[in-house]
């Protein structure tokens, strides 16, 4: 697949049946954190394993390319930990530029006695 990288780690769950399984690992999934630079697929991978087709095992590495080429599962860039990370780094940058706004004024005002 031309989107794939190297493997770096596997996640494996159990139960009673598939069923079982299946949800233990969506929980797994959901509770998971990852920490890094790299973008992760833990929430694209939950949302598919919730999918009826994947539910009912009606898969195949034909479905699962229609899902990536047809962008079905959409990731919400507006939710979780990332937004908040982003709004406070955003406020950050702002505050920076500002300040340093000022003390070009507040520098020049001096200057000019």
């Amino acid at each position: 697949h031309e989107f794939s990288d190297s493997q770096f780690g596997h996640i494996f769950a159990s139960g009673g049946s598939r069923e079982s399984a299946r949800k233990h690992l969506i929980i797994a999934l959901k509770e998971m954190t990852v920490y890094g630079e790299i973008r992760t697929t833990v929430s694209y991978l939950a949302r598919m394993l919730e999918m009826p087709d994947y539910v009912q095992n009606r898969v195949s590495t034909e479905w699962l390319d229609g899902l990536l080429a047809n962008d079905t599962i959409a990731l919400s860039s507006a939710g979780g930990p990332m937004r908040f990370i982003n709004i406070v780094c955003g406020a950050v940058v702002k505050a920076s530029s500002a300040l340093n706004q000022l003390r070009t004024d507040a520098t020049m005002a001096l200057d000019y006695g």
